[in-house]
């Protein structure tokens, strides 16, 4: 993809986290997969989780419940929808209440804490308002559509006012909306029952642009930030289009 090609080769964090991800994602599938267990593996998921904890913490908290319902909808066959969803349900009631367990853990504030952060930097060529953000279920879910909208639609062809050097990106996201339509309308009809890995990276990056969408108010960082999710969501859209049907359609 353009964009994580480019924010991944220059002198920024996204290629050493990215490498961070494989590095954990490769040695839980071949452990999955391969068998059996083995202490080399487990030591290299341990090192790259740390690695990743230490440059960005929300990406391992985003990591941990998605790799855990892989693992166990993987390992135990369950049904894999339904794995991540109970394990996501669990993950958010311990998201909002940790803090009343441990007084000094509070994960929804230092979310809140970030966001001002990020503001008190000052107001780049791309800044874009966002609704403050507060430590409490109901702020996190009444912010989480225009979050959302930020990270994954964002920049629009109106954001060129702000930058004209946000036009090759408004281009690449554009042709990735051109996917997810025929996705919705050009899919295959016959796919089996989803991969677990498949959903791991589905509920693995939303959860990650989630969190950037609520935290980072400008357009630049945005785009830097999640280049290196967006091929967890498009791999499976680009796999699951049904191209002869669309060949057909114009002969």
């Amino acid at each position: 993809l353009p964009s994580m090609l480019f924010n991944t080769s220059v002198i920024h964090k996204e290629g050493f986290i990215l490498a961070a991800i494989s590095v954990v994602i490769f040695n839980v599938y071949a452990t999955l997969q391969k068998g059996p267990f083995k202490a080399s593996r487990t030591f290299y998921i341990v090192a790259a989780c740390f690695f990743i904890f230490l440059i960005r913490n929300y990406v391992f908290i985003a990591l941990l419940p998605a790799v855990f319902a892989w693992v166990l909808s993987s390992a135990k066959k369950y049904n894999t929808i339904l794995t991540f969803s109970i394990t996501y349900l669990a993950g958010a009631i311990i998201f909002f209440n940790v803090n009343k367990l441990a007084d000094k853990i509070n994960l929804p504030q230092s979310v809140s804490n970030k966001q001002e952060s990020f503001e008190k930097l000052g107001m780049p060529n791309t800044y874009i308002a966002i609704d403050t953000l507060k430590p409490t279920f109901k702020s996190f879910a009444v912010n989480a559509p225009q979050a959302l909208s930020h990270s994954l639609l964002r920049p629009y062809f109106t954001d060129l006012s702000k930058s004209p050097f946000l036009l090759p990106y408004i281009v690449e996201l554009l042709l990735y909306q051109v996917l997810l339509v025929l996705f919705i309308f050009f899919r295959e009809k016959n796919v089996s029952s989803p991969d677990p890995f498949i959903i791991f990276g589905f509920f693995f990056s939303i959860s990650v642009l989630l969190i950037i969408g609520y935290i980072v108010p400008a357009i630049g960082p945005i785009i830097r930030y999640r280049s290196i999710y967006l091929p967890f969501l498009l791999i499976p859209i680009i796999c699951t289009i049904n191209w002869k049907k669309i060949s057909n359609c114009y002969k």
